[in-house]
């Protein structure tokens, strides 16, 4: 088994020098659309993500996929779904999602 050497605060220092300065500032509102589906078989898969004001950075992706598979566990498997609302950070670099899901028909 593999072992982290790491301790937090030095993983949180390196994310930090490595991609801080795409990071969302903190209590920032962003506004737009997620696509996602519950897969058949148990999987989330974001087929796109539409908040076009959000740099890609892995505080954001991790954020987003903790609320999408905490929210797919409300729904339909075999779906897909659109998120419309917002997001922000808080100070801490948690992230908050406020919105509506919709069931969207792929037929």
């Amino acid at each position: 088994m593999l072992q982290n050497v790491f301790s937090q605060s030095k993983q949180n220092e390196a994310m930090n020098e490595t991609w801080g300065h795409l990071r969302s500032k903190p209590m920032l509102k962003h506004f737009g659309k997620i696509y996602f589906t519950y897969g058949e078989y148990g999987n989330v898969v974001v087929i796109k993500d539409c908040f076009d004001t959000i740099e890609g950075n892995p505080w954001y992706y991790n954020n987003l996929m903790n609320f999408i598979n905490n929210e797919s566990n409300k729904l339909d498997q075999g779906y897909a779904y659109k998120f419309d609302g917002s997001y922000f950070e808080t100070e801490n670099g948690e992230g908050i999602f406020s919105g509506n899901i919709s069931k969207i028909s792929l037929e």
